[in-house]
């Protein structure tokens, strides 16, 4: 007899890009779960409220938290890199290939995630056009570990080295969000990567972007 597979719920809210990690891979490998949304703005202070529940298993407030199973045996996690790690490996990618996955997913992390909002929100010039070469630099190197292949329904696929497939991997869905959000920084900033990269690596990029869309 096979059993339920036991409940997840995500915390989450929908402008967080590590939360969009989460809900990602949670869709993409067709796992069960709930979506909560959690986090709102108060019209009036302009701060956010927070979701009764998600306090009550994440008193930091924070998103994404994933609940697994049911009070008072719930398992709670809050790590985006490690949730997504964690549904791979349930899903029953090779340990091998998953912990191959989960370094590369810390090194773009740290390549493309953490300079992308150095862009954002550093006032000083010098240190926005820091962070953009360095935002530069970790797309240039990301660019080149996606591969083309041919799709299961006859289109071709590009996904980072190494996946399975078709089938984008752990670490397309954690840098996926950021390159998701190049347009704040176009917008907010003036920093456009078509400017500042070959044609061939903004092509490989968006393609991959309109792929994983």
């Amino acid at each position: 007899m096979t059993s339920t597979p036991p409940t997840r719920l995500l915390y989450s809210a929908w402008f967080c890009p590590y939360a969009q990690r989460a809900w990602m891979a949670l869709n993409h490998l067709s796992i069960p779960h709930e979506l909560i949304e959690s986090l709102t703005v108060d019209p009036v202070t302009e701060a956010y409220v927070k979701n009764p529940d998600l306090l009550r298993v994440n008193p930091k407030g924070l998103v994404p938290t994933l609940v697994v199973g049911h009070s008072p045996s719930e398992i709670i996690k809050c790590e985006s890199i490690d949730i997504v790690r964690d549904l791979f490996e349930e899903s029953g990618t090779d340990k091998k290939k998953l912990e191959a996955w989960c370094d590369d997913s810390h090194l773009y992390n740290r390549l493309v995630s953490s300079p992308f909002y150095r862009v954002l929100m550093k006032q000083d010039k010098k240190e926005k056009e820091e962070g953009w070469a360095d935002l530069l630099a970790g797309l240039n190197s990301f660019s080149e570990k996606l591969e083309w292949r041919d799709g299961s329904d006859g289109d071709r696929a590009i996904s980072f080295y190494g996946s399975q497939h078709d089938s984008p991997c752990m670490v397309d869905f954690v840098v996926f969000p950021w390159v998701h959000r190049l347009y704040l920084l176009e917008h907010y900033c003036g920093y456009d990567l078509i400017n500042d990269v070959s044609n061939d690596v903004n092509d490989k990029i968006r393609k991959w972007q309109s792929k994983m869309e």
